[in-house]
């Protein structure tokens, strides 16, 4: 199946789909949209430094992402030298310039050790996810992911409330609508059994789609 950029690049129809694939998939998603909201907005130019930071980012969530389908498979996984040279030859052929990749700098500090560092978290990429390899997703959590909260980035908008942000001097209005999302939200994570971090990110890529804006 083909995936456009922006577009969950995992089978949710897949019985076997783990958690971890899940994951990856939901983070591959939420990065490609934050770049073409970022391009689109002109805050960083196709090819620019920053774009080539976010590029190589998604392109070493990918090769987790192939690493854990091919676990699942039982198909041998690639190297950390070829999963290294997968990302150099993406990198290789498509930069423009090298220089600091600024708000990415917990992963790189520049685009020559980004290279290397993703590469290296490719690699140990299947083991940090631990049970999540094995974990199937539930179906409720699939058709969750499907259907309603697909399309509730909206409602729970109010869970991206900046930290340093006290809640306590927002306007009431605000306050109350806060608090009913993430009550509607501890609700679901626990009646579906779903990672936290999965439905934060999961409303995060509807708000994106739905608005054109980062949540």
């Amino acid at each position: 199946m083909h995936y456009k950029p922006g577009q969950l690049n995992v089978d949710l129809n897949d019985p076997e789909l783990t958690e971890a694939e899940f994951s990856i998939g939901l983070a591959i998603q939420g990065l490609e949209l934050e770049q073409n909201i970022m391009r689109r907005t002109g805050v960083f130019g196709i090819g620019s430094t920053h774009d080539d930071g976010y590029q190589t980012l998604i392109e070493g969530h990918k090769l987790v992402l192939r690493d854990l389908f091919k676990k699942r498979k039982g198909i041998a996984p690639l190297t950390a030298e070829q999963k290294k040279a997968a990302i150099e030859k993406w990198f290789c052929k498509n930069k423009t310039a090298v220089g600091d990749i600024g708000f990415l700098k917990k992963l790189v500090k520049n685009v020559g050790k980004g290279i290397k560092k993703v590469a290296k978290g490719v690699g140990k990429g299947v083991k940090k996810f631990g049970k999540a390899v094995t974990k199937v997703v539930k179906t409720p959590a699939r058709m969750a992911a499907q259907g309603a909260l697909k399309n509730s980035g909206g409602f729970f908008l109010y869970l991206f409330i900046p930290k340093n942000i006290p809640i306590n001097k927002l306007p009431q209005a605000v306050q109350v609508k806060r608090q009913k999302a993430l009550e509607y939200k501890d609700r679901v994570v626990k009646k579906l059994q779903m990672p936290s971090k999965n439905f934060d990110q999961i409303v995060s890529n509807s708000a994106m789609q739905a608005f054109g804006n980062t949540p």
